[in-house]
Parts: structure tokens; C-alpha cells; sequence
């Protein structure tokens, strides 16, 4: 891997999207709610944070070097960024402050 590919920045937003953009976007949908708890402003003020949280998340990964192998890319997503595959956790990083019963 290398700590500049171009493929790498629209799969890690996607990601990012995923656990947060979506998941409010469609929240008074299938969580019956009639008020989104999260609006489509902050959503977008946070989608603004991912550049910064990309480069904060590579820079765990690929340190002074710029390339690692792909056991090593693994191997330190996992234990480094295990926060990449948990929903909550996206949420948490980017901020998202969700305060239940609200």
C-alpha cells in the first residue's frame, strides 16, 4: 500500500458516509421517528473533517514511511484503526454527540 493512493480517499469516505451521512439521513425511516437527531447541516460540517480525519488515520498507519506491505496494511488497520469497522466508533471519531432520549 501506498500512503498515497488515489483510490484510497473515496473508499475511506464511503465508509464514513456509511456510519454516519446514512445512517441519519434515513433515521425518521426505519427508527420511526419524526425528527431526524442529527440535521443535514452538521452532517455536512462533519463530512468537512474527513480530510483531516484521513490524513490523522494514515499517518497511524504508514508512519514516516510511505509504503507497507499488505500484511503489514492489514495488520495495523486492525490493531491501530480498529475503529474504521465499527459504526459507533466512526460516529465517535467524527464527533457526533448523540444523546439518547433526546
Amino acid at each position: 500500500m501506498n500512503s498515497h493512493d488515489k483510490d484510497f480517499p473515496p473508499f475511506f469516505n464511503q465508509i464514513l458516509d456509511t456510519a454516519s451521512e446514512m445512517v441519519f439521513r434515513y433515521e425518521t425511516k426505519y427508527m420511526g421517528t419524526s425528527k431526524r437527531l442529527i440535521s443535514e447541516a452538521i452532517v455536512q460540517q462533519k463530512k468537512m473533517e474527513y480530510d483531516d480525519l484521513m490524513e490523522t488515520f494514515l499517518d497511524e498507519i504508514f508512519g514516516s514511511d510511505s509504503m507497507v506491505t499488505k500484511k503489514e496494511w492489514i495488520e495495523y488497520v486492525v490493531k491501530k484503526q480498529k475503529w474504521l469497522f465499527n459504526g459507533s466508533s466512526i460516529r465517535e471519531k467524527l464527533g457526533y454527540e448523540i444523546i439518547a432520549g433526546e
